[in-house]
Formats: C-alpha cells, structure tokens, sequence
C-alpha cells in the first residue's frame, strides 16, 4: 500500500518537477527545443502519466514475482 502511495506521489513530482523546469526556460530556450510556452501543461502531464504507468507497471512485476505457480 505505501509503495503505491510513494510511486502516485513519484509521477506527481514528474509533473511539478517538469512543469517547473520547462517554465524556468526563456521563450527563445523553448523554442529551441521544439515547444511553445502553451504546451508546458500538457508535457509535464505526459510525464506524469508515463511516470504513473511506470509504476504501474512496476507494481505487477514486483507481485508476479510472489506468485505461485502449480
């Protein structure tokens, strides 16, 4: 349970985290990358939803591992 807790909270923090770093960056900066200051909100929500899926993921491999086979 906690570990669920700590991975939704993981892909929050991928959120801020990218949100805020691609916010610092100038018009010119973002630009240069290839996105506008419009897309910032939906980047950093694709972060978190990978991020989020990851854990996902993860968390099935961890309990397949426990599993047992016949």
């Amino acid at each position: 349970m906690f570990k669920r807790f700590f991975k939704s909270l993981s892909a929050e923090t991928a959120y801020t985290k990218t949100h805020r770093e691609l916010s610092a960056l100038s018009d010119y900066d973002l630009r240069d990358i290839g996105i506008c200051r419009g897309e910032i909100h939906d980047i950093a929500k694709r972060c978190q939803e990978e991020e989020d899926a990851n854990a996902k993921s993860n968390f099935k491999a961890e309990h397949r591992l426990f599993e047992v086979h016949p």
